[in-house]
């Protein structure tokens, strides 16, 4: 069922389209000052004080938001305030794939931080050895399976996507009785790993909580916690804002019926602003980064105020 009828299913009060834009435009300017915050942190000044695998998946994940952001959230924030699309169809079709490719990895890089962490907590000499390479081949394998499942079947019936006035975005008009066996499987196995990977990180935090536990009870100095609740609240957060559109996903399945499609997008842009404030919160050398920016920044103008004073 396709959603391009502004009259059926655009938003029709100036107002609420209003708030919805600096809504979304709140969530872009955030996400790219804290992911630029965080890719810079950590790739010059070593602001995340954790194990070098974590850092490198960190450092994907800031990296997909950004590119989120980019394509989905700006091109979503213009679409609200003048409400219609006015990118063209071919960037429309680059969103779509962008997105859903992105937003796949995305998930995939939370279960590898959560299971690398388990990892670190269970055997921690022998996770002294393991080298970023397993980041950076395993983020460029998650991209890639994510645009073959997400992004390649649409493309071999490009004419399926469109702009969607009930989510102002660009989507994917699936028809069961028409789509190829290619398209269906490949939508089917995106769905299960999606369901897959939410049940992964969920059971994963658990796993990592109790372990942490076990550890701290052994003695003291024997646990670095900055390193748990880091983890733990990053997949806390990711399980909340997601978790809505998997069982909406599944949902759609089962019960046809329109009052049902409603947009879970905006649960999920929590994602997007969310991790600069659990690393500011839970490690102090990123907070000491933050402060000696700040103090950098600000100096030059505190002099320029001293010496309008004085003068």
């Amino acid at each position: 069922m396709k959603y391009d009828n502004y009259t059926l299913y655009g938003i029709h009060d100036p107002t609420e389209r209003q708030l919805l834009t600096a809504y979304t435009s709140t969530i872009a300017t955030s996400s790219l000052i804290g992911d630029t915050l965080i890719l810079i942190g950590s790739l010059r000044y070593n602001a995340i004080n954790l194990h070098k695998v974590m850092v490198a998946f960190i450092q994907y994940i800031a990296l997909t938001d950004i590119i989120l952001v980019i394509f989905t959230v700006l091109p979503e924030a213009v679409s609200l305030a003048l409400n219609r699309w006015v990118f063209g169809e071919l960037l429309c079709r680059v969103e779509y794939c962008v997105t859903y490719s992105v937003i796949g990895t995305f998930l995939f890089l939370i279960v590898a931080l959560s299971l690398t962490k388990i990892l670190i907590l269970k055997y921690p000499f022998r996770a002294v050895n393991l080298s970023t390479k397993i980041a950076h081949i395993s983020s460029l394998a998650f991209f890639i399976s994510c645009f073959v499942l997400a992004a390649l079947p649409a493309l071999t019936k490009i004419d399926g996507i469109y702009f969607s006035y009930l989510t102002y975005t660009c989507v994917f008009s699936s028809s069961s009785s028409q789509d190829s066996w290619f398209l269906k499987i490949c939508f089917t196995l995106n769905g299960l790993l999606g369901l897959i990977g939410l049940v992964v990180i969920m059971v994963s935090n658990v796993m990592i909580i109790i372990t942490a536990k076990k550890i701290a009870v052994r003695g003291p100095g024997g646990l670095q916690w900055r390193g748990v609740m880091t983890v733990v609240l990053t997949v806390a957060v990711f399980t909340v804002a997601n978790l809505p559109g998997a069982i909406y996903n599944v949902g759609s399945y089962f019960v046809k019926d329109t009052s049902l499609d409603t947009s879970p997008d905006t649960s999920v842009s929590l994602n997007l602003m969310s991790n600069f404030y659990i690393y500011t919160l839970t490690l102090s050398s990123f907070r000491e980064f933050l402060k000696s920016r700040i103090m950098t920044i600000s100096a030059p103008l505190v002099r320029f105020l001293l010496k309008l004073k004085f003068e």
